[in-house]
């Protein structure tokens, strides 16, 4: 959920694990250090997307359902600043998903495409202040995103991670709905290009 509708993150490509196990055990060994209250929660999300209309400010439209409810979430993102590490991020929730899958099918079509994500967040300071290990069904790569308040914050746990651990990442600037659902090609890139931004 993004901080006063702005969603400020960095998605990272782990190139040493292949598996979110491997992930995890390394984040919670650098938590336990320095972040030791640190809140964890895991789940599974069904996300369905359309791509936004061409007189709507946005990128997309997701529908996530809520794990083990009838209601979900709607989200809109937008690359206002043209990359995916600080945008606009839009949540409402949808007390009926069901109704609301109705709703965008009559209204824009079947969606352009569905995604079902295994994740793990671990809260830090705050609810906005998270690191994420997720992969995506069917696909073998791990992922690890950074979210927090300012992208300064951001910045500076993503070091620490690097310095603290011996994950090996790349940065992406490409969204799920990029990557997934729209097939663009992700183009990694030094995570070194992302902290001295």
């Amino acid at each position: 959920m993004g901080y006063q509708n702005r969603e400020v993150e960095v998605k990272l490509l782990v190139t040493n694990y292949s598996k979110m196990a491997a992930v995890d055990k390394r984040i919670n060994e650098f938590l336990k250090e320095f972040y030791p209250n640190a809140d964890y929660f895991k789940g599974k999300a069904g996300d369905m997307y359309w791509k936004a209309q061409n007189d709507v400010p946005g990128d997309f439209v997701r529908l996530r359902r809520k794990p083990g409810q009838k209601g979900g979430y709607m989200t809109i993102k937008c690359q206002d600043k043209e990359v995916v590490t600080d945008r606009i991020e839009i949540d409402v929730d949808i007390p009926d998903l069901t109704q609301a899958v109705r709703l965008f099918t009559a209204e824009r079509g079947h969606c352009a495409g569905d995604v079902v994500k295994t994740y793990h967040v671990y809260v830090l300071e705050d609810e906005h202040t998270t690191i994420s290990v997720y992969k995506i069904v069917n696909d073998p790569r791990v992922f690890l995103e950074v979210e927090a308040k300012t992208n300064k914050r951001v910045q500076e746990i993503t070091k620490a991670i690097l310095d603290q651990t011996d994950l090996e990442m790349q940065w992406v600037n490409n969204s799920v709905f990029d990557i997934f659902v729209a097939q663009m090609p992700i183009n990694p890139r030094p995570i070194s290009d992302f902290l001295e931004g």
